[in-house]
């Protein structure tokens, strides 16, 4: 139920906007009654036939977002003492290495979880054996 409604609020602000200016065309006589209520009608009709493309990304939560990443490898780009930062599909998290030990900048780590935005993470070279 949230999408709907985040995506109708979305819409209001362009709504009254293109009101404003349909009014302001209307009594300027610049256009007829029928074509202001035709313009408005067409407006709501679009925002109807593109809420079906924008539903997916307006109903994922932070939550959905983060466990994609899970299973994932990831760059060291602030040292793991045992928190630091990672760098994974081009974005900059926090992260904690669950070992409890130091990984130097530069090296792979695998993304096991999360608690909250804080990534889990455990060095690439003790996933592999």
């Amino acid at each position: 139920m949230r999408a709907p409604v985040v995506y109708t609020l979305l819409q209001v602000p362009g709504f009254l906007f293109l009101g404003i200016i349909v009014m302001f065309a209307w009594e300027k006589g610049w256009i007829s009654g029928t074509t202001a209520l035709g313009i408005m009608s067409a407006w709501v009709i679009k925002d109807a036939l593109f809420y079906r493309f924008y539903r997916k990304a307006l109903s994922s939560s932070t939550q959905d977002v983060i466990a994609r990443l899970h299973g994932s490898e990831a760059k060291v780009i602030s040292r793991l003492d045992p928190v630091g930062q990672v760098s994974v599909r081009g974005e900059i998290w926090q992260a904690v290495n669950v070992d409890k030990t130091t990984i130097d900048t530069g090296q792979s780590v695998k993304i096991l979880g999360n608690k909250g935005l804080t990534l889990e993470v455990r060095s690439e070279s003790k996933t592999d054996g």
